[in-house]
């Protein structure tokens, strides 16, 4: 009896493993780990990729408004800074709710009349933080935009024939196109106008 026991037990360990069924179980549970993280990485690249969109957008408004400000020529620098972040803040408010931004870095060149926006905000890691350690994702964002400079072009035409000679007209003309000049071309119009 002993011996028809293991002839029994051979027997149905070549039938357990001669059947089949099941098997896509086993391959279906290895898989679903791999398949879980892929998944979960996904979600935290999209959720990056949009928050870079969002910032970018956020911080072009937020540079094209400041320097929109520079249509006033002596505009404060703390005017612009506002311009600034009112935009990005009012375009930013549409994030996704777990995202924290840091204040806005506005800087400014009253030379060139362009302003640079940058901005950076953090999105929370989704599965991340296990498999990277990183608890969060840092975007950030720079625009820079130059003001709408209404620029006036003035080209002065000079008598300077014989008659003006004559009666002291020349020293005249001369006085009055350095008037003309100095009270064209000033501290607040800056590069604005070309003569």
């Amino acid at each position: 009896m002993t011996h028809s026991k293991k002839a029994q037990r051979a027997l149905s360990s070549r039938v357990l493993f001669a059947d089949t069924r099941g098997g896509i179980i086993i391959i279906f549970a290895l898989m679903l780990i791999p398949l879980l993280v892929i998944v979960a990485m996904s979600i935290d690249t999209t959720r990056i990729n949009v928050l870079k969109r969002h910032v970018q957008t956020a911080v072009d408004s937020a540079a094209l408004a400041a320097a929109r400000e520079y249509e006033n020529p002596s505009v404060a620098v703390t005017v612009l800074q506002a311009a600034a972040k009112d935009s990005f803040d009012g375009n930013i408010a549409t994030r996704q709710g777990d995202v924290t931004c840091d204040p806005l870095r506005v800087t400014t060149n009253h030379v060139t009349e362009r302003v640079t926006v940058t901005g950076q905000c953090k999105v929370p890691a989704f599965i991340g933080v296990g498999l990277t350690g990183m608890a969060s994702h840092t975007v950030s964002a720079t625009a820079t935009a130059e003001g709408p400079v209404a620029r006036l072009d003035l080209a002065m035409v000079l008598d300077v024939s014989d008659s003006m000679l004559n009666f002291g007209r020349i020293d005249a003309l001369k006085t009055s196109a350095k008037r003309l000049v100095s009270a064209v071309i000033t501290p607040q119009t800056g590069r604005r106008v070309r003569i």
